[in-house]
C-alpha cells in the first residue's frame, strides 16, 4: 500500500502513477529551471547531468537525422522506380489498345467479307479465291448424244459417247494364275498358298 487510504498503484492528477520516471524527470527539470533563474548558473552535479543529457540528445538527434535522410533517399528512389514502372505500364497499355483497335478493325473487315460471301452464296455464285480475277461463268449445256444406229467408225462424231458403258465391249479380266473370272489378288489359289506354312 502507498499512503494511508490510497491503494498501491494509485495515480496522480495527470493520470500517471505516483513516483513514475517521467514525473521525476519533470520535477528535476523544474528544479533546474528554478535554480538557473534564481542563481544564474546550475549547480555542478546538475551541470554534468545537463551536459550528458545534451550530448545524448545531440547523439539521438544525429541518429534521427541520419535515419530520416536514409528514409528520404529510399523514398526518392522508390518514387523514381514507381514512376518508371507506371510509365512503362502506360506505354504497354497504349500499345495494347492500339493492337485491340487493329484487331477490331480486322474483325469488322472479316464480318463485312463474310456478309458479302453469304450474299453471293445465297445468289448461287461460286466463290473465287482471287476476287480480282472474277470471270462471269455461264451455264454451258452439253448436247446429249443421239441414239446409235449402224456400225461405228472412228471418224464418226459419236464414236465414244460419255453416257455409254465402255466396258461392255471388253471382256472381264482373267486371273493369270488360274484363268478364272477374277483378278489375281482375289484368286483362291493365292489365298490357299498364303495360309499354308
Amino acid at each position: 500500500m502507498g499512503k494511508i487510504g490510497q491503494p498501491e498503484g494509485a495515480t496522480g492528477p495527470w493520470g500517471k502513477k505516483r513516483g513514475s520516471l517521467p514525473r521525476r524527470r519533470q520535477r528535476e527539470e523544474l528544479v533546474r529551471r528554478y535554480q538557473l533563474e534564481a542563481t544564474g548558473a546550475l549547480p555542478e552535479p546538475a551541470v554534468g547531468a545537463y551536459r550528458r543529457d545534451e550530448e545524448s540528445h545531440e547523439e539521438l538527434q544525429a541518429a534521427l537525422n541520419e535515419a530520416l535522410d536514409k528514409v528520404a533517399n529510399e523514398s526518392v528512389a522508390l518514387r523514381i522506380a514507381h514512376a518508371e514502372e507506371v510509365s512503362t505500364m502506360r506505354e504497354e497499355n497504349r500499345l495494347l489498345k492500339e493492337e485491340i483497335e487493329k484487331m477490331h478493325e480486322n474483325v469488322k473487315d472479316v464480318r463485312d467479307e463474310l456478309v458479302l460471301l453469304k450474299r453471293l452464296v445465297a445468289q448461287g455464285v461460286r466463290t473465287n479465291p482471287h476476287p480480282t480475277l472474277t470471270i462471269p461463268t455461264a451455264r454451258v449445256e452439253i448436247p446429249k448424244p443421239s441414239a446409235f444406229k449402224g456400225a461405228r467408225s472412228a471418224r464418226e462424231k459419236n464414236f465414244h459417247s460419255p453416257k455409254e458403258d465402255r466396258r461392255g465391249e471388253r471382256p472381264v479380266l482373267k486371273c493369270y494364275l488360274c484363268n478364272g473370272p477374277h483378278k489375281a489378288r482375289d484368286c483362291p489359289k493365292t489365298l490357299t498358298m498364303d495360309r499354308e506354312p
